[in-house]
């Protein structure tokens, strides 16, 4: 069993060595930081208030006013947790079915091929004939910020061991935290995994490589990866060799790999394909032919039976579909998926296209967005007839997936039937669809294909907070880096959520040049507001870095540029309260805080008024009148619990 209990000596020793009022606001958390995968005895009642408002205090630090409640089950996307339905003609591939089986001793398997071998289909497969229960978990870019990453992870196993999730959900509600030690909260997750975890669990991570190459979600992984407890098998699936550290699992042998070339069709399974499957009957001749021309490459074999079987029965029979298979494997998708394209009705032709603009097909989206087509009739029978449309559904919802070459191709002709700007109007369409439903995330990406930076930047300039609240720092990254310097600075909120991400990440001089082009776009759109916004979070770099000059006047600016009840107000009192504790100043630090306190209560502000409080305790603390400082930590855990 792994023990971490250097990670605990390393900061208590750090704490050791440090003044007492630098470790009252340090920005972590140690319940967490020092997570051990032992079991901890039962904290006293001073170390759990002080664990739990220190987890405030990095609250503190967001931009968002609002406190973020645990998860709910609402916020996850269910048929992302489900593997694909078998499709209705399949060969088993007992060679392979045995390599994964056996590589269930062993902590990870990696399962990489390009787009169309067959990856997915497998290890689908493969859960489907095992017993052991399993979390599918399908990766798209949303996925590429630790707290989705983890959230869902999580979501998954708890859809397995009722009882698992809430000291993950806990966590990951710290964004300040989460930013700046993503691999920490792994260490929660592994702890939760060996207390509630007891039976073997398969976690299969499909579409690996969707996440990028530049995402924090990696060390998550390595961390994950490196400790993973011996009732864990994980399965990777992705086009590339992910960039994790897996050169100490090879060298352990605990690292099983299926690769392209292992998912190639052998002659002998190419014959069996089709004399089972697609009840075609080869003589040796074709068999070499069609071994020799398509490598084994799956999604070649079954483009040629495709249009075989549609050309069955007409007159012109000199098609020759082996004519074609020497050319690239781009080239050979390109022809066969224009012959099963071009066999469907002309208004399943435009469906198709249209559908393939959508990042996920839900069939209650696309009734909605293609009415004229009756979806939840269409798309299973697309299904049926192999279109390179596979689905996943538990009951309670589905969801179709396009095969990503048949997606490419299909946006390719949509764009060559409709041009630019017609694609444009299209999105633009979509992205009113999300709008109207607050999907915003969604509603950016398709004005960003639209090329409308202005109606993206808007949407971030007045949703950012939401990004930051839920964790997707990432993808507010993503989004607004996308955007020109022209739509930013019209829209200079945007610009400052975007600074407010670097910020969270402990990228200060970054997001200090960000904050000041934010402040002169924000003065020129008359935004006091929002000024006071940035000069706070200014002055919160500043405090950490012990420019307590500079903070003042961050902070001294941001209270004349708002009125009384503004949050932004409340906000300040505490990190001014905060940078007077590092000083030394308890008297004047207490002061402060007594009077955001008022505020916070004038206003019913609950999140500050928990949080000042937790505050509010550091100062007789430090004077070393214990008593008093008790009164205050209970107070904020009484108001915490009821």
């Amino acid at each position: 069993m792994l023990d971490l209990r250097g990670l605990q000596t390393h900061n208590f020793d750090a704490m050791n060595g440090a003044s007492l009022s630098q470790c009252a606001v340090v920005d972590r958390s140690p319940a967490f930081a020092c997570a051990t995968l032992r079991k901890n005895p039962k904290p006293s009642l001073l170390l759990l208030a002080m664990m739990r408002g220190e987890l405030r205090t990095a609250t503190e630090n967001a931009s968002a006013a609002h406190e973020r409640e645990l998860p709910s089950t609402s916020l996850f996307l269910r048929t992302k947790l489900l593997p694909p339905r078998p499709a209705p003609e399949i060969l088993a591939r007992p060679r392979l079915i045995e390599r994964l089986r056996s590589n269930l001793s062993l902590p990870v398997t990696l399962v990489t091929a390009n787009a169309g071998s067959g990856k997915t289909t497998l290890v689908a497969e493969f859960l489907r004939k095992q017993e052991r229960p399993y979390v599918w978990y399908q990766l798209d870019h949303t996925d590429a910020d630790p707290a989705v990453f983890l959230g869902y992870l999580a979501y998954g196993i708890q859809q397995r061991v009722e009882t698992f999730g809430e000291t993950t959900f806990a966590y990951l509600q710290q964004a300040h935290e989460l930013a700046q030690h993503p691999e920490r909260a792994a260490d929660v997750l592994l702890n939760e995994f060996l207390e509630g975890v007891e039976q073997q669990l398969i976690l299969v991570l499909d579409d690996y490589h969707h996440l990028g190459t530049e995402t924090p979600v990696h060390a998550v992984l390595d961390r994950l990866i490196a400790y993973l407890p011996d009732v864990v098998h994980l399965i990777v699936i992705s086009r590339d060799v992910p960039p994790l550290a897996l050169a100490r699992l090879r060298a352990q042998d605990a690292l099983g790999i299926i690769d392209r070339t292992d998912l190639l069709f052998t002659d002998e399974e190419i014959q069996e394909l089709f004399r089972k499957v697609f009840g075609l009957a080869l003589t040796t001749e074709q068999l070499h032919e069609y071994g020799t021309r398509t490598h084994g490459w799956i999604t070649a074999l079954q483009l040629v039976r495709q249009v075989a079987q549609r050309q069955t029965g007409l007159e012109d029979t000199a098609f020759d579909p082996l004519s074609v298979l020497h050319q690239s494997e781009r080239d050979i998708f390109e022809y066969f998926a224009e012959e099963v394209f071009a066999a469907e009705p002309r208004d399943i032709q435009e469906y198709l296209m249209r559908i393939a603009l959508l990042d996920r097909i839900e069939v209650e989206t696309c009734a909605r967005l293609f009415p004229e087509i009756i979806s939840s009739a269409i798309l299973p029978v697309l299904v049926r007839r192999n279109v390179f449309i596979t689905v996943a559904a538990d009951g309670a919802s589905e969801e179709y997936r396009l095969h990503p070459l048949f997606q490419s191709f299909l946006r390719r002709r949509l764009r060559s039937n409709l041009g630019l700007a017609g694609v444009s109007a299209e999105h633009e369409r979509l992205a009113q669809y999300f709008l109207e439903r607050r999907a915003w995330e969604q509603a950016v990406r398709h004005l960003l294909e639209a090329e409308d930076y202005n109606g993206a930047a808007e949407i971030i300039a007045g949703h950012g907070n939401a990004w930051i609240a839920s964790g997707k720092l990432a993808s507010l990254a993503s989004l607004s880096e996308a955007l020109p310097a022209a739509a930013l600075e019209a829209h200079p909120r945007a610009l400052a959520y975007r600074a407010e991400v670097s910020r969270l990440r402990g990228e200060f001089d970054a997001a200090q040049n960000l904050f000041r082009r934010a402040i002169t776009a924000l003065r020129e759109n008359n935004d006091p507001e929002g000024e006071a916004e940035v000069r706070h979070s200014l002055a919160t770099i500043a405090r950490r870095r012990g420019d307590f000059k500079s903070a003042f006047e961050n902070l001294d600016r941001a209270v004349e540029l708002t009125d009384p009840v503004s949050v932004v107000r409340r906000k300040c009192g505490n990190t001014r309260g905060l940078c007077l504790v590092a000083m030394g100043d308890w008297t004047a630090a207490e002061r402060e805080f007594r009077l955001a306190l008022q505020s916070a209560e004038e206003q019913n502000d609950e999140h500050h008024i928990r949080l000042i409080t937790h505050n509010l305790g550091l100062p007789s603390m430090m004077r070393g009148d214990f008593g008093e400082s008790m009164r205050w930590l209970q107070r904020m855990l009484r108001t915490d619990s009821g």
